[in-house]
């Protein structure tokens, strides 16, 4: 599920994050709850991991890597609203996991529901002005619902900030190219 124009902003390297402050054991506890779902997932088993999310989030373990193999789950078995709130929930958590956002903004995409990942982005880009991906993210976000003044003024401040950002001028060019014709 990569879409077209998140492409460069998903191609970026993921910057490394320590883990969230839970006390280690049940950082632990998580960690291997999630090898195990990861397993059967890979299989493509999602049935017999459906009792490690049920029990994880039972006894309250749950984390982003958690909520985004759920998502994954959610979506394998046709749920793909309920994904797309796992994939929402994860990235809160996780604001700059690239998988978590790339299956986030994929599932927005694809199910056309634009609302929950523009205010995400929206939010981001404000709180994170020098993180320039949600601004990309955020004119892309547009160009697919036809905003295409609001997604032109999104890449031009991507671009004063940012003029060589990759895939920047090629979806500006798009865009100037859709709102002409």
């Amino acid at each position: 599920m990569n879409s077209l124009n998140t492409k460069p902003f998903l191609e970026k390297r993921e910057e490394q994050f320590q883990k969230s402050q839970l006390p280690s054991e049940v950082n632990s506890d998580i960690d291997k709850v999630n090898e195990e779902i990861q397993k059967y997932l890979e299989k493509g088993d999602v049935s017999a991991a459906m009792p490690l999310f049920e029990k994880a989030i039972h006894e309250g373990n749950t984390n982003e890597e958690l909520l985004n193999n759920l998502g994954y789950a959610c979506w394998e078995l046709g749920h793909k609203e309920k994904a797309l709130e796992c994939f929402y929930n994860a990235a809160i958590l996780k604001p700059v996991d690239m998988d978590i956002l790339a299956n986030f903004v994929d599932a927005s995409y694809e199910l056309r529901q634009f609302s929950l990942l523009e205010e995400y982005l929206r939010v981001m880009a404000n709180a994170n002005p020098k993180v320039n991906e949600y601004l990309y993210l955020l004119a892309d976000c547009l160009f697919k619902q036809d905003r295409h003044t609001e997604a032109i003024d999104a890449l031009e401040e991507l671009l004063s900030k940012e003029p060589d950002y990759p895939g920047a001028q090629e979806l500006m060019a798009e865009l100037k190219k859709s709102k002409v014709g």
